[in-house]
């Protein structure tokens, strides 16, 4: 399990690299966004999931992790 989150981790940081490469170039975060939900359907397609998989996954999140995700960054710069 602790080889899977440093692996995890690198992964992560690899994406938020990426990111900040994709803002220098010009790329809105909109855009950013949008390719990166692109990646995870993608993600998902190479597992073999259905797309009312995905569309489960998508809900869940959306229902569960995203406020938490969103509350807790809105938190770390400060806002409220």
């Amino acid at each position: 399990m602790a080889e899977e989150d440093g692996i995890l981790d690198a992964v992560g940081q690899l994406i938020a690299d990426a990111r900040v490469e994709a803002l220098k170039m010009g790329a809105s975060p909109s855009e950013i966004g949008e390719i990166m939900m692109d990646e995870a359907t993608l993600g998902y397609m190479v597992e073999g999931k259905k797309l009312s998989d995905i569309q489960k996954k998508f809900q869940r999140y959306m229902k569960k992790r995203l406020p938490t995700f969103y509350t807790g960054l809105r938190r770390a710069v400060g806002e409220s």
